[in-house]
């Protein structure tokens, strides 16, 4: 009995301490039973864990149940693809390169070159795709050069059927990711800081970048990033002619599921002079309603739902049953960030997953409730030392844990 990492080798030791004490002296019979009783429970517990461990452990490479992920390029390297064997990731999903159209052989070389190292490609993402990089942009603001966008994005979502995805992804943030700065978010690892009363607080996508040498825009929540106010009606007119009406028939076809990622931060009805889709849980429901479709639905941004907290309009939990029921979602972004909003604005950074004000072990042991059959990703990565490596390996570790701990507990313990 050598392996000391079989549970029937930690049984054999608890029984030896058990005989060790029934031939001591001064050991009461009550005292020999609490042992017993110790040591019993402590195998169940050994093996329940063990147990679960192997459960969350085949669902990382069987394709079923939760599927923890990470983000790798078209192109890995030898040593990223040892890497993620090494860490245990066995889903990437990349992202196009900006401003270029991968072709359906590219896309097939991607997804051998990782297969071939043991791991599932499960998705490349268009983002915002085509020349210039704008095309989802171009078509909810109906901008010059909609239609050929429409036509550049139907080809897209063929060719990622052809090459056997399922899924793409993309987002609705029209003036982008909103921040001000970089800040230590610990030991000094720099993340992502949105201070709405900040004088340098901008936005990352603006006219510009579908019309080269606009200037960018100067800092501050109302500036126009796109030339004028576009409304609320008017871009949700321009989601159902392009998005809805346009794009959906062809995801349907081909039966490829398009995610787009919601507004970052939330809560804000408008930025930029832009009015914002997917801000708070109403206009969330609003954009289902408005698709009508099986095939369009979201990244379930758990970071960014946090960042509006109270003033989304209902619970995180509460929003991962429903529209986990609407199947709305086949991805779980899980961030965690400082704090909720203050003043009735987002006022945060991003952090580590340890180091925010909630509780991540919630989502995880939500999703197994739930029976989620998606991707669960580690999301932002911070500036550290060691460069990527080092936030891959802390992610992999805390949410592995969180699986495990999620398939141990009696369903619905919180």
């Amino acid at each position: 009995m050598s392996d000391k990492n079989d549970p029937e080798y930690f049984e054999y030791e608890v029984k030896r301490a058990q005989q060790y004490f029934e031939n001591s002296a001064g050991v009461s019979r009550r005292a020999l039973a609490r042992i017993a009783a110790g040591g019993a429970a402590a195998v169940a517990m050994l093996a329940n864990a063990r147990a679960a461990n192997a459960v969350a452990e085949n669902n990382l490479s069987d394709g079923s149940g939760i599927k923890l992920c990470s983000q790798g390029g078209v192109n890995p390297t030898d040593d990223e693809l040892k890497f993620n064997n090494e860490i245990g990731y066995k889903y990437i999903y990349s992202a196009a390169p900006r401003g270029a159209r991968m072709s359906v052989d590219d896309m097939l070389a991607a997804k051998k070159r990782y297969a071939d190292a043991g791991i599932t490609l499960h998705s490349i993402r268009y983002l915002l795709g085509g020349k210039g990089g704008n095309d989802i942009n171009t078509m909810l603001l109906n901008q010059p050069g909609a239609d050929q966008a429409l036509e550049d994005t139907k080809s897209w979502i063929r060719d990622t059927a052809k090459v056997g995805f399922d899924y793409t992804g993309s987002r609705l943030m029209i003036t982008g990711v909103w921040e001000d700065d970089m800040v230590d978010i610990r030991g000094g690892a720099m993340e992502r800081d949105f201070d709405p009363t900040s004088p340098k607080v901008h936005g990352s996508d603006y006219l510009g970048d579908t019309q080269p040498g606009t200037p960018r825009p100067a800092p501050g929540l109302n500036t126009l990033y796109w030339g004028r106010e576009y409304g609320y009606d008017e871009v949700m007119a321009n989601f159902k002619k392009y998005i809805a009406q346009g794009l959906g028939p062809v995801l349907e076809e081909n039966k490829v599921f398009l995610a787009f990622h919601p507004d970052d931060p939330p809560v804000f009805k408008s930025l930029g002079g832009v009015a914002r889709i997917m801000c708070n849980y109403e206009r969330y429901k609003a954009m289902f309603a408005a698709a009508n479709s099986p095939y369009i639905g979201i990244q379930m941004c758990c970071g960014t739902w946090n960042e509006g907290g109270p003033l989304m309009g209902k619970d995180l939990v509460s929003v991962l049953k429903e529209f986990n029921g609407l199947k709305k979602y086949r991805e779980i972004h899980f961030r965690n960030i400082s704090s909720p909003p203050v003043n009735g604005m987002p006022h945060f950074h991003e952090t580590f997953m340890d180091n925010g004000y909630y509780d991540m072990y919630k989502i995880m042991k939500t999703l197994v409730d739930i029976d989620f059959q998606g991707l669960v990703h580690l999301d932002h990565h911070p500036e550290m030392v060691g460069k990527e490596y080092a936030f891959l390996s802390y992610a992999a570790g805390f949410m592995h844990a969180c699986l495990v701990r999620a398939k141990n507990e009696p369903k619905g313990v919180l």
